[in-house]
């Protein structure tokens, strides 16, 4: 230790006493000066005020990454308040978020099949008469002719390159005698738009057919499904509170009505417009030979 050290530290002590003083007033003064000795927590006595010293800029995160359902990041950006207030509900920043989020998806976790004791139930009776819904796709790059014909809303630039959009669809009964509820375009929904068909992944003898799409084998990497394969499981959008308005997308009496095609990447499903859908059309899905044959009695050239 230098002298300077040594003579600061010995008038530092020297300060502490007073010459009346005797040793128990010593101790008692510094008890109260030094917080090592007596655990009195020492406090700021500047006059800075906090509104002008807080730094700007993004708040400090956890240095980690989060795996969590995009329902689930829903449900808590809700919770917080996110979208609250606005015309729409939110929807129009949800786009922008999911769109922003779009180069961090992974469909590769996969959804194991549940174990449930529910018996088949064939629902053909609409649960409502008639209604709207925002559903959700996955919009291609388009030219900004096509884009400006979705809605006055999709005059975008996120829409031009490729975004996701909510894009309405009605519920009502189907053209399709005794087929129940059928699904509409409200908005015009351009090719190549993707929404993905939600339900329950369920074992065979668990699946209410008439619901279901087959999951069947997948290349790990890709994702790509083997055609060839048998069904793995099944994802079951039986229930209302687990399904959206894939669901009541029927199959087509022929080929060429049909608008959408089905797409399996890993354990999901998507369906995909192979064709530019006008506002009003009813939507339709080709649900595959064997299901037209066993379910719908469809037989000779499709």
């Amino acid at each position: 230790m230098s002298n300077k050290t040594r003579k600061e530290k010995s008038s530092y002590k020297q300060s502490l006493r007073s010459p009346s003083s005797d040793a128990p007033q010593e101790s008692k003064v510094s008890r109260s000066k030094n917080p090592k000795k007596s655990g009195t927590p020492q406090t700021y006595k500047g006059e800075g005020k906090l509104s002008s010293l807080i730094l700007s800029g993004s708040p400090e995160s956890p240095e980690c990454n989060y795996n969590i359902p995009a329902a689930k990041l829903v449900e808590i950006l809700q919770a917080h308040g996110f979208g609250k207030g606005t015309k729409d509900g939110g929807h129009r920043l949800f786009e922008s978020v999911f769109t922003d989020l779009k180069s961090y998806e992974d469909y590769s976790i996969l959804n194991p099949p549940q174990k449930t004791q529910e018996e088949e139930v064939h629902q053909t009776g609409p649960p409502f008469e008639e209604k709207i819904v925002n559903a959700l796709f996955w919009v291609p790059k388009l030219s900004s002719g096509r884009s400006e014909k979705i809605s006055s809303a999709s005059k975008t630039k996120k829409t031009k390159k490729g975004g996701y959009k909510y894009l309405k669809v009605r519920l009502a009964p189907s053209n399709i005698k005794a087929a129940g509820i059928g699904a509409y375009a409200v908005d015009p929904i351009p090719k190549g738009a993707r929404g993905v068909y939600k339900g329950i992944p369920l074992k065979e003898k668990y699946a209410n057919m008439y619901y279901s799409w087959t999951v069947k084998t997948f290349d790990p990497d890709t994702g790509e499904a083997d055609e060839n394969d048998d069904p793995l499981y099944y994802v079951d959008a039986t229930k209302l509170e687990v399904s959206n308005w894939t669901r009541y997308v029927n199959c087509g009496m022929r080929k060429k009505f049909n608008n959408f095609d089905s797409d399996q990447l890993y354990d999901k499903f998507f369906y995909v417009a192979t064709k530019n859908i006008e506002k009003d059309e009813e939507l339709f899905i080709d649900y595959g030979e064997s299901y037209r044959v066993d379910n719908l009695e469809m037989t000779g050239k499709y």
